[in-house]
């Protein structure tokens, strides 16, 4: 991404986000998981005595799964396909003539030989001995906050901004993903799709949005984490709850379980977008060090959600026709 222009960076986003759109509505119109509930008599052995044994039959609902439109392998041959067309596209960005045009030019734009910067520098060597120390003067006021990056932002600041990086992250990459059925299916499986897929298209627009309307202000970005965390916080919340959630059996908490997740997915994928543009702007090693960061929070997040929901079992999924819970 160093080599392409900044304002490219945020296009980027929108493509990664796209690449999580797109299997999503594949899925959609698959159509797994549609289930549709019918009745079922199930023989009970409710009383057993040395000579014989009396059973009787009880109707309950049983959950039948509808068959998916088209099969897992056209689903994974699609998702190959996808990452075949990744590869020609990243093949392209980098030894495309047209492409090449669009890279800045490092040499150009690096050091004294920036234009800004090489007419500064001729213009110093034409100063008179008597304003060389008003100018030597003005440079200290700009030196750097810290040894990062082209040291823009503080020590300080440079710290908060990785953390908000790997928690938002973890979040989104591991953490609530991990728990995502959990707290909708208990709302229907419409609601699940529902969920799912506008999250996948609100990563988009949070990118769409950051490219036109940029607020780089780290108050403003600390704001908008603690906001989508808030959102992640009822949405494990909900999960926790499952199979009996809050407002369950209603419009009103369907409604609320998707738009959480809309505006959860929403804030901070802008959040990471913002953190991205910042760190591309601070240079090449701020890059990297956000690349780093985003695999760290992620890894961070799957190795903490793995055992509480593989190995613990500390969330709990009903059953789609059966489960009772209270009004």
């Amino acid at each position: 991404m160093m080599r392409l222009r900044p304002q490219y960076l945020t296009t980027y986003f929108v493509g990664e986000g796209l690449s999580g759109l797109v299997p999503a509505l594949v899925a959609l119109i698959q159509g797994v998981g549609l289930v549709h509930c019918q009745n079922a008599t199930l023989a009970v052995i409710a009383n057993q005595t040395a000579d014989n044994a009396t059973m009787f039959g009880s109707g309950e609902l049983q959950a039948i799964y509808q068959p998916a439109r088209f099969s897992a392998q056209v689903f994974f041959v699609f998702l190959s396909v996808m990452m075949v067309v990744s590869l020609v596209a990243f093949i392209l960005l980098n030894h495309h003539p047209s492409v090449a045009r669009e890279r800045k030019n490092d040499l150009y734009f690096s050091g004294d030989l920036a234009p800004g910067k090489r007419e500064q520098g001729l213009s110093l060597h034409a100063q008179s001995p008597e304003q060389k120390p008003m100018i030597s003067h003005l440079e200290s006021k700009r030196e750097a906050k810290s040894s990062f990056g082209k040291g823009t932002y503080s020590n300080l600041e440079v710290v908060f901004i990785f953390i908000v990086l790997a928690w938002v992250n973890a979040l989104t990459n591991a953490i609530l993903p991990s728990v995502q059925s959990y707290s909708c299916l208990p709302y229907g499986n419409k609601a699940y799709h529902l969920a799912a897929t506008m999250a996948a298209v609100a990563n988009p627009v949070a990118c769409f949005i950051a490219m036109f309307l940029p607020i780089r202000s780290l108050f403003f970005m600390g704001f908008l984490t603690m906001f989508g965390t808030g959102f992640g916080a009822y949405i494990m919340a909900m999960a926790a709850l499952s199979p009996c959630p809050l407002l369950v059996h209603s419009a009103s908490g369907t409604a609320v379980i998707v738009l959480a997740w809309i505006l959860f997915v929403l804030s901070l994928s802008y959040v990471k977008v913002t953190i991205g543009v910042i760190l591309r702007d601070e240079g090449h090693s701020a890059l990297v060090w956000c690349g780093a960061v985003v695999q760290l929070g992620s890894m961070l997040g799957a190795v903490s959600m793995f055992p509480l929901v593989s190995v613990y079992g500390l969330f709990r999924s009903g059953d789609a026709c059966n489960t009772k819970c209270p009004m």
